[in-house]
């Protein structure tokens, strides 16, 4: 199993979610792809920050603010903690907008990422590959077979998004473990400075009696 894996998996679980649940959204319709996906970067986001912040009791309130609000969206608040890139910030709100133009209309629920990109035009499928095929090298080799990153995104937009998106929630939830060694190095240092005051204060008061035993009676 790759770390990617294993953090998101551990994620699952944590959250309740089915066993193999990311895994799972390959076979969903575009649609409920794209919005279960939302989903899960929002469920990410609010978790991680509330750890990164340690305050267990904003992870309520985080679930309410928006994932991809430029001046202050839950992508917008990793990217400044340094949890997350420049790029990977750019793929989140991407994202959201995408998901946003489906969620409001019933109708959209046929919607298919096939035929979105196909109706793109050069520039605006360069922008499309650049946003959710940033994690593929350009141009890539398949097989042997030297392949442009706008070609592979355009021929398989689904699998692009879902491969860049792993790659995004995994450097995400990677901070929990991140957080946990900083609170350990906090406690540590806590204890040693704990340890250094007892231990200074044995001393003097060591010192302060030896010196009363070695003063002349009077």
């Amino acid at each position: 199993m790759s770390s990617v894996q294993g953090e998101i998996q551990a994620f699952e679980e944590k959250m309740g979610l089915p066993k193999d649940f990311y895994m799972s959204l390959l076979s969903e319709g575009d649609w409920s792809f794209l919005i279960k996906l939302h989903a899960l970067f929002e469920a990410a986001a609010s978790h991680i920050l509330t750890i990164r912040l340690g305050n267990g009791r904003l992870e309520g309130p985080f679930s309410y603010l928006e994932l991809s609000n430029k001046n202050y969206g839950k992508a917008t608040l990793l990217k400044e903690l340094g949890a997350i890139t420049g790029d990977q910030k750019k793929f989140i709100q991407a994202l959201s907008e995408l998901r946003n133009q489906l969620v409001h209309k019933i109708g959209n629920v046929a919607f298919s990422l096939d035929e979105h990109v196909e109706r793109m035009n050069k520039d605006q499928l360069k922008s499309f590959a650049s946003k959710f095929g940033h994690t593929f090298d350009d141009p890539m080799s398949i097989q042997g077979q030297s392949v442009s990153r706008v070609k592979f995104v355009k021929e398989n937009p689904k699998l692009a998004i879902w491969v860049t998106a792993s790659d995004v929630l995994a450097c995400i939830l990677v901070e929990e473990t991140f957080a946990e060694v900083e609170k350990a190095k906090r406690e540590l240092l806590e204890r040693q400075a704990h340890m250094s005051t007892k231990i200074f204060e044995s001393l003097s008061l060591f010192k302060s009696t030896v010196q009363t035993e070695n003063e002349p009676n009077r």
